[in-house]
């Protein structure tokens, strides 16, 4: 079985602003970044330090449909060190999305899925 046979949602790679923070760490600031990929069930992005799986994330998406920044919050699958203590690949789930978080997810999957389709020529 194939990764994309897998997954439940159509992932679109984009690299959307997100800010981010442990809720397990009441007083932690929040850190920026960029995603690689995004979806209805989950993103990944480089955070600036490990994160155990299981550990809660506060995450504000910003995109170019919505005028103030989404909050989301995500579960980390995995985070996986790219730089020795400097990059990790993070993965995150969206156990539980409010209406509005799947409306915009959903909106911008369906936008970019499109767009993806008409450049290759579908």
């Amino acid at each position: 079985m194939t990764e994309q046979e897998r997954r439940k949602f159509e992932r679109v790679k984009r690299k959307f602003i997100v800010t981010y923070r442990s809720l397990q760490e009441p007083s932690a600031t929040f850190d920026i970044s960029q995603i690689k990929d995004i979806s209805l069930g989950g993103m990944r992005f480089i955070a600036s330090r490990y994160y155990p799986p299981e550990t809660a994330l506060q995450i504000e998406l910003q995109t170019p449909f919505i005028k103030e920044r989404l909050v989301l919050h995500a579960r980390v699958l995995e985070s996986r060190e790219i730089a020795a203590d400097l990059i990790y690949d993070t993965r995150v789930i969206f156990p539980d999305l409010n209406e509005e978080a799947k409306h915009y997810l959903t909106r911008i999957t369906e936008i970019f899925t499109k767009k993806d389709k008409e450049k290759q020529g579908e």
